[in-house]
């Protein structure tokens, strides 16, 4: 009966180490792509993933070479209409990714007090046939 009890403790804490294993593998790979856009799959994480590099403050010119490096192709907007922000002054940032026959267009716009970065908003849409 001893030798069944140590056998149970030993199958438990084998299973314990491998989901473990598993989780810091999940984890790591999660972790893998240092903050780049270029997987980002919605909205959201596209905006989770620029909150951190378009910190409000941040110049303007230094905010559009960011983008640039991301693929973006950025271009000064001025009294244009923006959805939810009415006609505004700002940097919009687009960029496609995916291939034939889905794409996904991302649409940034960075808005700003005439240098430095106040704001910005992310649009996407899947373009298909």
């Amino acid at each position: 009966m001893k030798s069944s009890v140590v056998h149970k403790v030993k199958l438990i804490s084998y299973s314990s180490a491998i989901i473990l294993t598993c989780a810091f593998i999940l984890l790591g790979l999660g972790g893998c792509n240092n903050g780049s856009t270029q997987d980002a799959e919605s909205p959201q994480i596209m905006k989770e993933l620029l909150t951190v590099k378009l910190t409000k403050g941040l110049e303007l010119s230094a905010a559009k070479a960011l983008m640039e490096k991301e693929g973006f192709n950025c271009e000064v907007k001025e009294k244009t209409f923006w959805k939810k922000r009415g006609v505004v002054d700002f940097l919009e940032c687009k960029r496609t990714d995916g291939s034939p026959p889905i794409f996904r267009i991302w649409d940034v716009a960075i808005f700003h007090d005439g240098t430095k970065v106040t704001d910005f908003d992310v649009r996407s849409a899947l373009k298909y046939p």
